[in-house]
């Protein structure tokens, strides 16, 4: 009437019995059992339809007639053990800027909490892992590279760290290979660039420039060594996604004065008279640039 049930690895000996535990005593004679039986595995070992003995200590016969027996447990009873999970725990996934692979740095230190006074520790070097390379938020992080040791260790099935995520921010991608060039104040703030924009992706990233460089003086006036910003450019391709385009850091181009002409003078021929003074009609004009 007992059955012995199989169970997860829990570092003793146990053996759960679910039934009841009968007797079939000869003829009509009077014997009844009493107490509670109890299961137990040869060794506290994983295994495969291992042998459970019920301790004949636990059950008592009673009755008349009980004296005339021996009381034999049940014989040929078995039940599996099979391996607890051994959750490593104590370490943070670290965020970082986009690198262009999927590596993921780990701090921490990884540690389990074997059961009882198993022998079982950790073996090998902890690494962190992101699914892709792509920049995200709160992206999953896989840790492989630990095997358990010890005399207990057979018992256990090693689990990685669940939950573990961290994030990928956009790298800064520079353009470079343009200057730009002085100019002889025009009233605009436009300035000529030369050169071809290029970027430099990490690895082999699938990204380019797309759209035209235009320069720009943060204001029209005369200056040396004014600075001058680059508007126009975008990312495209692929891998676009995982950068913020810089553009050219410490261009400067000088503004130099324009001329302006005085017009609308005539001078006059006269008739000699010692000086060098010249009479001169008309109204003196000039015709400077836009709206100055």
């Amino acid at each position: 009437g007992l059955t012995a049930e199989s169970k997860t690895y829990d570092a003793n000996t146990t053996a759960s019995l679910t039934g009841t535990a009968a007797i079939n005593a000869l003829g009509n004679d009077k014997v009844s059992l009493d107490g509670t039986a109890t299961g137990a595995f040869a060794d506290k070992k994983v295994g495969e339809d291992k042998a459970v003995t019920v301790t004949v200590t636990g059950l008592t016969l009673t009755g008349d007639d009980a004296g005339n027996y021996t009381l034999v447990a049940p014989n040929g009873l078995t039940a599996s053990i099979s391996k607890a999970n051994l959750d490593v725990t104590g370490l943070t996934a670290e965020s970082k800027t986009y690198d262009a692979n999927t590596t993921a740095s780990l701090t921490g230190a990884a540690t389990v909490n074997a059961l009882g006074n198993d022998n079982v520790s950790l073996d090998g070097t902890a690494t962190g892992a992101f699914a892709d390379k792509k920049v995200g938020k709160d992206k999953a992080v896989t840790v492989t590279g630990l095997t358990l040791t010890g005399d207990d260790a057979g018992n256990y099935t090693l689990v990685a760290p669940n939950g573990l995520t961290a994030s990928i921010s956009k790298a800064n991608l520079d353009v470079t290979g343009l200057t730009a060039e002085s100019k002889t104040y025009d009233a605009n703030t436009t300035a000529s660039l030369t050169g071809t924009a290029a970027i430099n992706a990490l690895g082999n990233d699938n990204v380019s420039l797309d759209g035209t460089a235009t320069g720009a003086f943060a204001d029209k006036k005369v200056g040396k060594d004014k600075a001058v910003t680059v508007t126009g450019l975008t990312l495209t391709g692929d891998d676009a996604g995982n950068y913020t385009l810089v553009a050219p850091n410490g261009l400067t181009a000088s503004i130099s004065k324009a001329n302006l002409d005085v017009t609308g003078l005539t001078a006059e021929s006269k008739t000699y008279d010692a000086n060098t003074t010249a009479s001169l009609t008309g109204t003196a004009a000039i015709n400077a640039l836009g709206n100055d």
